[in-house]
């Protein structure tokens, strides 16, 4: 089990989140900005195509792995985190979760939404814009997490759901197939073994 935070750096002149925290558009086109781009890469926040995307994540903030399981642990991890957006400027929190294995880790990671929504409502009410803060979930797409986790639960504290769709094949895979396609395909059905819409309505 894994738990990142993502932060949601800024959201780019063609989206705006209204002070209610409704969305001005109706779609999102994302992007993840690592905090070792500028090093390795040499690529730098101003080289990311703003006129494209909806929103910028920036990458990555590591948690240890049994911040859920108690209570004072989780008000630790929701007001550090909400220190983070109240220093930085940030519009929102992402939480990558990945690998939950027990009910007992669904059962959790559910108060530690709770947790941080109430922590980012808290904040929010604080300023003088009366702002709300989005809070996002970063989701494995693979049947034995999603069939572990607690959706209904988790869904009233957050605005969406980033689906890691994608190396749904790879070096591993006995034949070359798609990495992250969207459907599965009729006509050659060995190339998409995963597709993104089945996981999304079930």
């Amino acid at each position: 089990m894994s738990c990142k935070i993502i932060l949601l750096l800024f959201h780019p002149p063609r989206y705006s989140a209204t002070s209610d925290g409704s969305d001005s558009v109706t779609y999102r086109a994302a992007a993840y900005y690592v905090n070792w781009a500028i090093y390795e890469r040499q690529f730098n926040l101003q080289d990311l195509p703003a006129d494209k995307l909806t929103h910028v994540f920036y990458a990555f903030a590591n948690v240890k792995p049994d911040t859920e399981e108690v209570n004072l642990n989780r008000s630790k991890f929701a007001s550090s985190a909400v220190s983070l957006v109240a220093n930085f400027g940030l519009d929102a929190l992402d939480i990558d979760w990945e690998n939950l294995v027990f009910d007992t880790d669904a059962a959790n990671i559910v108060l530690l939404f709770q947790a941080v929504r109430e922590a980012l409502d808290d904040y929010g009410s604080s300023l003088s814009l009366q702002y709300n803060f989005t809070l996002t979930v970063t989701s494995p797409a693979g049947p034995s997490n999603y069939q572990t986790m607690h959706l209904a639960d988790m869904d009233q504290y957050i605005e969406f759901w980033n689906i890691m769709a994608y190396d749904y094949t790879g070096s591993w895979s006995a034949v070359t197939a798609n990495q992250g396609n969207l459907f599965a395909s009729s006509m050659d059905p060995a190339s998409t073994p995963f597709d993104t819409q089945t996981v999304v309505t079930r």
